[in-house]
C-alpha cells in the first residue's frame, strides 16, 4: 500500500497535496495537539459496525453524529439502535428515562464534512477497501478540527497504513470493538508507527467510558478473538478497568 501523506521540509501534505484547514506547520494551536476532553463523536459508517459504535458513544453520553450518506442505511441504523435501546429497558439494564435520552444523544447525519467538522473524536466504520478508506480520510483530514483525533475501527488494513492517509498520524489509531458491542466487552487499541501516547491515553479514557475493558495489541490484521493461535500477552498488556 503506498504512503499517501506527503512530508515537505518539515510540512505535512494530505493526498492533494494540500495543507489541511488550521494546518500550522506541525504545532497545534494554543501548544496542544490532542483533544483535553472528548464532547462529540462522530461515527462515519452506518453499517453493522457503526450503528453499534454509535449506540455504544450515545450510551457513554458522548453527543454521537452517526454519518452516512445512504439513506437506507441510516433508517436501518436507526432502527436497530431504537430497539437495541428497548431491550435494554426490558432487562432492567436502562431505564426509560435512560433511553429516551440516549436516543436523544444521537443525530444523524448525511454530509460527511459537516459530521468531521463538529467532532472532537472521529471513528471510522466505512467499508474495508482502499479506494473507500483514501475518500474517506481525505475529506474528513481536510474538515476537521487540527486537535480531532481519529479512531479505525478496521481488523483487516494496517493501521499505520490508515494514518498515511492523514496529515495527523500521531492522533490516529486503531479502535477494534466487539460485535455485537456489549458492557464489559473487550476494546483493541492498536497503536501505528506513529500514534502519540497522548492518543493512546484518550482512546483509553472513551474505552472506559464505555464500559469496555482495554486491551493493546500489535499492527497487524485480526481481531484478537479471531486468532486463535496467537496470546493476548504476546500482543500486549490489558488495562482492564481503571
Amino acid at each position: 500500500m503506498v504512503h499517501y501523506r506527503l512530508l515537505v521540509g518539515a510540512d505535512y501534505l494530505n493526498i492533494r497535496g494540500e495543507r489541511p484547514r488550521g494546518y500550522s506547520g506541525g504545532k497545534s494551536t494554543g501548544g496542544r495537539p490532542w483533544m483535553e476532553r472528548v464532547e462529540t463523536i462522530t461515527v462515519i459508517g452506518a453499517g453493522a459496525m457503526g450503528r453499534t459504535v454509535a449506540y455504544a458513544a450515545a450510551r457513554a453520553k458522548y453527543r454521537t453524529l452517526l454519518e452516512d450518506l445512504s439513506g437506507q442505511a441510516m433508517e436501518g441504523a436507526l432502527e436497530a439502535i431504537r430497539r437495541t435501546a428497548q431491550e435494554e429497558v426490558a432487562a432492567g439494564r436502562l431505564s426509560p428515562e435512560e433511553a429516551g435520552e440516549l436516543l436523544a444523544r444521537l443525530e444523524p447525519e448525511t454530509a460527511i464534512d459537516r459530521a468531521a467538522g463538529e467532532a472532537d473524536w472521529i471513528i471510522e466504520a466505512a467499508p474495508d477497501d482502499l479506494e473507500t478508506k483514501v475518500e474517506v480520510y481525505t475529506r474528513i483530514d481536510r474538515a476537521a478540527r487540527p486537535a480531532c483525533l481519529f479512531a479505525a475501527t478496521s481488523s483487516t488494513l494496517s493501521i499505520s497504513e490508515i494514518a498515511s492517509l492523514t496529515y495527523r498520524a500521531p492522533q490516529v489509531l486503531g479502535m477494534r470493538f466487539p460485535h455485537p458491542i456489549h458492557a464489559a466487552g473487550r476494546l483493541e487499541l492498536v497503536q501505528g508507527l506513529e500514534t502519540s501516547e497522548a492518543t493512546l491515553a484518550a482512546a483509553e479514557q472513551v474505552g472506559r467510558r464505555m464500559s469496555m475493558k482495554i486491551v493493546h495489541v500489535a499492527d497487524f490484521p485480526g481481531l484478537i478473538g479471531s486468532r486463535g493461535d496467537l496470546k493476548t500477552g504476546r500482543l500486549g498488556r490489558s488495562t482492564g478497568q481503571r
